[in-house]
């Protein structure tokens, strides 16, 4: 029901896979059938492992990918099939319980827990990937679920409406586009004119960037410019 679930139900359905949901908070099931789940179980209505099994007619569900860790990802063990994967990507409830070997053992499956940080940004999969998901949301093929944008100075409810759990998408937060602020999301720079390399002795005033010239052809007079460039996490455990 939040805004990762919402993109998992989306991307397993255009790759052909029946999606199941579980929900922990009434009304969150709403968004994850309209954006194509074939069912969203709450937990405290409903056990989650039963509805699977019949859904898959006893077999078991192909793959779990799992959020909350605790209880409800040593309940999930018992709704896959024999040889499925599970994906961890969060602990909210807890860390897997101490028995994780012998679930894993019992029915031979396979386990990820991804760290966004030992992703390789360089790397062709990654890349390949990154255009994937961007053309899909380009297209509208993959639907961004904007729950509400708030002001700045309004940013404690934006975090107060977070902590109620009754978000099923994404808050945004305005900062200071309203000051005059913009954000060009995936712009790439072809020119900077009007400055060039500081030199002992000239005029600072020589050196202003005056204008930006993006690659799709358009230009934005500046006063300041912010070069940055990204770097390759690193993480160390």
């Amino acid at each position: 029901g939040g805004g990762v679930g919402l993109y998992l139900a989306q991307l397993g359905v255009l790759a052909g896979a029946t999606v199941i949901g579980t929900v922990g908070t009434h009304g969150k099931e709403r968004r994850a059938l309209d954006y194509g789940a074939a069912r969203v179980i709450h937990r405290d209505d409903e056990d989650f492992v039963a509805a699977a099994l019949e859904l898959t007619r006893g077999r078991g569900v192909d793959k779990v990918v799992d959020s909350t860790g605790g209880s409800i990802l040593d309940r999930s063990f018992d709704a896959i099939r024999p040889l499925g994967h599970v994906v961890s990507y969060g602990e909210a409830e807890a860390p897997p319980f101490a028995n994780l070997w012998q679930r894993l053992v019992r029915k031979s499956l396979t386990y990820t827990r991804l760290h966004i940080g030992h992703i390789d940004p360089h790397s062709a999969a990654w890349a390949a990937g990154v255009q994937a998901v961007t053309t899909a949301i380009l297209d509208g093929t993959l639907k961004v679920p904007i729950e509400g944008v708030y002001a700045l100075e309004d940013v404690h409810a934006m975090y107060a409406r977070l902590e109620s759990r009754k978000v099923a998408g994404k808050l945004l937060q305005k900062s200071l586009q309203d000051r005059g602020l913009k954000f060009l999301i995936g712009a790439q720079t072809q020119e900077l004119t009007g400055g060039s390399d500081t030199r002992e002795g000239e005029d600072p005033a020589r050196q202003r960037v005056k204008t930006i010239r993006f690659k799709d052809g358009t230009e934005l007079a500046t006063d300041l410019v912010v070069m940055a460039v990204g770097i390759r996490p690193n993480t160390t455990l």
